[in-house]
């Protein structure tokens, strides 16, 4: 939790994302620690797409927006 907590801090992730992560953290955590917890094939799909859709952000269109704003700044 200090980690997400440090990323919305200095600004990688917004609210958004860091409460996406951190219902990510904690199903992931009774799923791999609570023996009686019970993942469905929706909540296991759900929890591959928002991870997957968290770091495609953190470490490819984040990126790719700033490239792309400071394009167009060169262009004015």
């Amino acid at each position: 939790m200090a980690s997400l907590n440090k990323m919305k801090e200095i600004g990688l992730i917004d609210e958004r994302l860091h409460e996406w992560s951190d219902a990510l953290r904690h199903a992931g955590n009774s799923a791999v620690h609570d023996v009686e917890v019970t993942v469905s094939q929706a909540d296991a799909q759900d929890i591959l797409e928002f991870t997957n859709a968290i770091l495609d952000y953190l470490f490819s269109y984040r990126e790719r927006f700033e490239n792309f704003k400071n394009r167009r700044d060169q262009n004015v």
